[in-house]
């Protein structure tokens, strides 16, 4: 499932076992990781994940979730047992109901671009750390680059919708003299 179709589906599941609220989040992560160690790359890892976050109100009565098993049994068994916790949880006292969209947001926010992941890319980027370590003086180099691409989708009961791109690089290094 797409995640517009997962936030559709948990909205109407939720709906359908008695929320008054709920916020949908789909985080999608596209994400590389390299390690290297005696200047040479070790070690390379690619991951793709889905997570579904869930937050469900009954009133004055919350609860939340996170969903890792995104087939629409999971989502339902999901969502079934956060609207039952919502109604079984201790009152609020105060209920406050999401705000109604839509909303305008920024683009320059919401797509912040992406990171080239491809293998060239990632490669040339660790060994110009490699490189650039062994020019300053030292013998050998270590350490990980881990290369990311975020996708946000949120959808409330409420009428609000937004999908948010935010890219990522993390490079530790360590240089070793002996």
């Amino acid at each position: 499932m797409r995640a517009q179709e997962i936030c559709d589906f948990v909205l109407a599941e939720s709906r359908g076992e008695g929320a008054t609220d709920t916020v949908v989040a789909v985080s999608e992560t596209d994400e590389v990781m390299i390690r290297f160690s005696n200047n040479e790359i070790t070690v390379t890892k690619d991951l793709r994940e889905t997570m579904v976050s869930v937050f469900v109100m009954v009133n004055e009565r919350r609860a939340g979730t996170e969903i890792v098993d995104i087939s629409k049994r999971g989502l339902k068994t999901a969502t079934r047992r956060a609207v039952m916790e919502a109604k079984n949880s201790p009152s609020g006292g105060i209920y406050a109901p999401l705000p109604e969209g839509p909303f305008p947001y920024s683009s320059e926010l919401l797509d912040q671009g992406e990171v080239d992941l491809s293998p060239d890319s990632i490669i040339s980027h660790v060994e110009e750390a490699i490189s650039a370590g062994l020019e300053e003086g030292a013998r050998r180099m270590a350490g990980s680059l881990v290369a990311k691409n975020l996708r946000l989708t949120l959808q409330t009961s409420g009428q609000v919708f937004g999908v948010a791109h935010k890219p990522s690089i993390e490079l530790s290094i360590r240089a070793l003299e002996d």
